[in-house]
């Protein structure tokens, strides 16, 4: 037993040892290191097993499957400086010796993962206003230091602070400098952070760069002078008076006014809403002795005021009736000394408020004297007051010690009465002077009244008109009841007769229009008193219309009002109840109509009729009116149109500069100014902050990727509305290397490579700098250029260098390249699979002075050298095969690439297609259906119309995922044949991982249905006994 033991274990160390001597235990496998800036991701491609050591002479290659970089065969099992994509790697070696076994393994689809984007950095344009979650720029005083500089970070590595730095400024600021940045607490890589850099700065132009490890972008930017401080307005009606317990004559309560929206007046509203405003109120051309910060902007308020001190001075040193200005009022910047702006301003003198009450019966008059408690009541308490017989010259009343918490004063004058007041203040400041008070005379006497003829309402009807009258009595004891009134005609006929109770309104009923009646009121409890009023008036029924364009849109083509005015024998026309107007028109022109259907009112004379469109053309509008009926025809011409709205690019260090352009006609006729505006711009863009005239030759700062909205308009108005608009998503590019025209390579078996560079995007030129790899070495002068660079026998193959590009603003980053023999890199690349009907790209390797030729399935050929094949089917599938012949190199080298086209989507002939759904009532909606083809992974997503008409809003349906929808409540469901379920409407999205959506629409109905019965059923009849 031991024997064999043995015999089998010697046998297994043999097999083993066989192994090992042919390396066939090898493996390979590869690690990652994900790329976190354009291309710095790593790949080590390793050996493994138990005769891994043994291999000698081991060399690797890489090929991406994704581009076209391809590297190899090389000593070294790392590969560096790898942009995101995927890889098929291969190592070989020979086993112990060089005339060994050849050993190679392969790893493929290997995943170098980054998800990094070049770092895009904008500035953000001042605004009115700032918040920590969206700061906004702010433009500077002159000779001062008050602007801020905050600037938008799109993209790039923001994980932790990038460097930025102050590369050039105005004079007086230190460059470079690095300086120090606050990050918004709202933002993301992707939508952008916003930085608020360093401090304060003074307005200039100044410029910026960003560094995140990885890229250095850079922007330009201006921040504006600002030399006016809002003035406001001073009046004395911001005072109020100030009362304290113990009187007070210097101070008093102050109400600024500034009135400044943040539209028209964005950098005022800026400064006031970060607090940097102030005012301060002294004697005239004096210094205030405090300062207060401006509170409010819109107007005033009581909310919002201060306590002056006018002292050492009294209210009566300051009062005015308007000139002179005795105080002045002071704006200014916050620690800007020079920022200054000042106005006049002075106390009003006091007034009083002054009220009487007669008694007419028994000739009585009382006098009410009330102070006020606004700007009219600033006094300086106590008060003298003293009233005066103006016969004997007697003081009857005097009261030294009048203050503000005491009652008003009031004074009695019977009939025949005289008297003066005088109200002296504290200082001796005469308030009122032998202000008169009279008594007056006693009557008893009714007096009756005819209410003021209305001919809108009074009016009102088309064959008579009604009359209000009343009466009223001077005495408080009682109403001399009753009143008998009579309205008699022009013949003396009666036509009515009423009877007057207290103060009531009653009407004289169906008067003629043009004749004359008189109104007789007898008072029986007044000895039979009579008073007689008379009525007569013409009418003012439409007799004629005018039919009019009254106004004209500027937000639309050819839209305006129509209006139809009504006239009359008096003039002014006012329609009546129940009158209609119908007006036709040209084609194109959708008719319009009014009804009157409400009683008179002080616009009847005329209708205007909602906005439309109103193209040129005869309008006719047919009326009738009291029964009659009219017609008028007016030739109206058309509107504003707008035409050739357009634009203009040019791009510069600070911005992309958008010159407008277009076009406005009246009734045909150029219009000879037009204006532009941003009806939209992204957040942190200043341009929707000025209009710009056709005249001149302004333009728009683009600094902020995102949707802009050009308007053209008829108004200088930053808030008018346009009659064009043209949308412009402006997106920049960040500084890049064009994969299409930049090459790096090397002839077959040649030792020189051959190098050619183009920027693209950024601002032009562009300079290049060639750096060994490592970065650290200068190998070229900088070379500057709008196009491409050629450098021909540069270099040695299969070394790798180091190019520093940079554009004409600043903006930089360094990219390795490896000069890579032709006959060793992958020259044919492109997308597959494709998807069935999408274009096949192909991609050849750029080489300088070469031609090429394309080969392929279905009789392709081209000599482009990306050429696209449109509409790909299963007859695009197989091989491609491309000759690239250099001249520079003198030889032709190919390469091929398999291409694979994925089966149609079933679906994709009903894609956007309305189909129709049919079933019985009550029974199951069973919709939709799975698709095929294409890469084969489908999601789905049903969803519901919010209209029954299919017009409204689609609404996913939360855990609706299945190709197949089935009903399960009477949401979905007809509940008779007439009854349409709440969501009638259903839409199926598809989607394919790969080959983009597909959507289904369905519409339900209903239809009677008709079910067979059983002909065995029989009754079972009724029950009897025995059965």
């Amino acid at each position: 037993m031991k024997k064999l033991l043995y015999l089998f274990l010697s046998f297994t160390l043999f097999i083993s040892n066989i192994y090992a001597q042919d390396c066939n235990d090898v493996t390979a496998s590869a690690t990652v290191i994900p790329s976190t800036c354009q291309s710095n991701g790593t790949i080590t491609i390793t050996f493994a097993g138990a005769s891994a050591d043994k291999l000698v002479n081991k060399q690797y290659s890489l090929k991406s499957t994704t581009g076209s970089l391809s590297v190899g065969p090389v000593s070294t099992n790392v590969f560096t400086n790898l942009p995101p994509g995927t890889y098929n790697l291969e190592a070989a070696g020979f086993c112990n010796t060089l005339t060994g076994p050849s050993i190679v393994r392969t790893v493929n689809n290997v995943v170098v993962t980054g998800s990094y984007q070049e770092p895009r950095l904008s500035f953000v344009a001042p605004a009115a206003t700032s918040t920590a979650a969206i700061p906004t720029s702010r433009n500077s005083y002159q000779n001062c230091t008050t602007g801020l500089v905050v600037v938008l970070l799109e993209n790039g590595n923001q994980t932790s602070m990038p460097t930025f730095t102050i590369t050039s400024a105005p004079a007086g600021v230190t460059v470079p400098q690095v300086v120090s940045a606050v990050k918004a607490t709202s933002g993301s890589a992707a939508a952008g952070w916003r930085y608020t850099l360093g401090d304060t700065w003074p307005a200039g132009t100044y410029t910026v760069s960003v560094n995140d490890g990885c890229y250095t972008s850079v922007t330009s930017f201006i921040i504006k002078e600002l030399t006016a401080v809002p003035t406001g307005t001073a009046s004395y009606t911001y005072f109020a008076p100030y009362n304290p317990g113990v009187p007070d004559c210097s101070k008093v309560y102050y109400r600024p006014y500034y009135y400044y929206n943040s539209i028209d007046y964005p950098d005022f509203y800026r400064y006031y809403s970060d607090g940097l405003y102030e005012y301060g109120i002294a004697p005239l051309n004096g210094t205030p002795k405090d300062w207060f910060r401006i509170r409010y902007f819109s107007g005033n308020s009581s909310t919002y005021q201060d306590l002056i001190d006018l002292g050492p001075g009294k209210y009566s040193d300051y009062y005015s009736s308007g000139s002179p200005t005795n105080l002045t009022l002071y704006t200014r910047v916050k620690d800007c000394p020079s920022a200054i702006t000042s106005i006049g301003l002075y106390l009003k003198i006091p007034a009083f408020s002054v009220s009487a009450s007669d008694n007419n019966c028994a000739g009585i008059r009382t006098y009410t004297v009330n102070k006020y408690t606004d700007y009219d009541g600033v006094l300086c308490y106590p008060l003298t007051v003293t009233i005066t017989d103006r016969s004997t010259g007697e003081v009857v009343y005097n009261n030294t010690n009048y203050m503000s918490t005491d009652p008003a004063i009031t004074w009695v004058c019977n009939t025949g009465e005289s008297f003066y007041r005088n109200i002296t203040d504290a200082n001796g400041y005469k308030l009122q002077t032998n202000y008169s008070l009279t008594g007056i005379a006693a009557t008893d006497t009714p007096t009756p009244s005819l209410s003021t003829f209305n001919n809108y309402s009074s009016d009102r009807y088309c064959d008579y008109y009604d009359r209000p009258y009343s009466s009223s009595y001077p005495c408080d004891n009682g109403y001399p009841n009753p009143v008998y009134v009579t309205v008699t005609d022009d013949t003396g006929a009666v036509i009515q007769r009423d009877t007057l109770m207290s103060t009531v309104v009653k009407y004289a009923r169906n008067l003629q229009y043009d004749k004359q009646y008189t109104l007789t009121f007898v008072y029986p409890n007044s000895n039979n008193l009579t008073k007689t009023l008379v009525s007569k008036t013409s009418s003012y029924i439409p007799t004629a219309f005018t039919l009019t364009k009254y106004s004209t849109s500027v937000c639309a083509d050819n839209r305006g009002y129509l209006r139809v005015s009504a006239t009359s024998p008096l003039g002014t026309g006012y329609m009546r109840k129940g009158d209609t107007v119908i007006i036709t028109g040209p084609d194109g022109y959708v008719s319009q109509s009014y009804t009157k259907t409400s009683d008179g009112s002080s616009t009847d004379y005329y209708y205007s009729f909602p906005e439309t469109y109103l193209p040129p053309g005869d309008y006719t509008a047919t009326i009738v009116s009291c029964g009659k009926p009219y017609t008028v025809t007016t030739a109206i011409q058309g509107g504003y149109t707008g035409d050739k709205l357009g634009y203009n690019l040019e791009r510069d260090c600070i911005s992309t500069k958008l010159f407008p352009s277009g076009s406005i006609s009246l009734n045909g006729n150029p219009v000879s100014t037009v204006y532009f505006r941003m009806t939209q711009v992204p957040s942190g863009s200043g341009a929707n902050s000025m209009v710009i005239p056709s005249t001149s030759k302004e333009s728009f700062s683009l600094t902020i990727a995102g949707t802009y909205i050009l308007g053209m308009m008829t108004s200088n108005s930053l808030t008018g509305c346009a009659i064009k608009s043209d949308t412009i998503v402006y997106n920049p590019q960040p500084l890049a290397l064009d994969k299409d025209k930049t090459s790096a390579y090397s002839c077959p078996s040649g030792e020189t490579g051959y190098l050619t560079l183009q920027a693209t995007n950024g601002v032009a030129p562009y300079t290049y700098t060639i750096y060994d790899e490592t970065n650290t070495i200068r190998l070229t002068d900088p070379m500057t250029s709008e196009h491409e660079i050629d450098l021909g026998n540069f270099g040695v193959a299969n070394e790798t260098y180091t190019v520093r590009i940079s554009d004409a603003c600043g903006n930089s980053f360094p990219q390795q390249v490896t000069l890579v023999s032709l006959d060793r890199t992958a020259l044919a690349y492109g997308q597959t699979p494709v998807c069935y009907g999408s274009p096949i790209s192909l991609n050849g390797f750029t080489v300088t002075n070469a031609t090429y030729n394309w080969t392929g399935p279905n009789g392709f050929t081209s000599t482009e050298k990306n050429p696209v094949i449109p509409n790909a089917s299963s007859k695009e599938e197989g091989l491609y095969i491309v000759e690239i012949t250099s001249t520079t190199c003198g030889v032709t080298v190919k390469d091929t690439i398999d291409i694979s086209v994925y089966d149609p989507v079933s679906v994709a002939d009903l894609h956007g297609k309305m189909q129709e759904a049919t079933f019985c009532a009550y029974q199951a909606i069973m919709l939709g259906q799975a698709a095929t083809g294409g890469s084969g992974n489908f999601t789905y997503q049903w969803a519901y119309n919010s209209s029954n008409l299919g017009t409204g809003v689609w609404y996913d349906i939360a855990g609706e995922t299945n190709p197949i929808f089935k009903s399960a409540s009477t949401t979905y469901m007809f509940t008779s044949t007439q009854a349409n379920p709440t969501r009638r409407y259903m839409r199926l999205t598809i989607t394919d991982a790969t080959c983009g959506p597909y959507v289904l629409y369905y519409h339900t109905n209903a239809r009677g249905c008709m079910f067979l019965a059983n002909p065995d059923l029989r009754s079972p009849g009724t029950e009897t006994t025995g059965n």
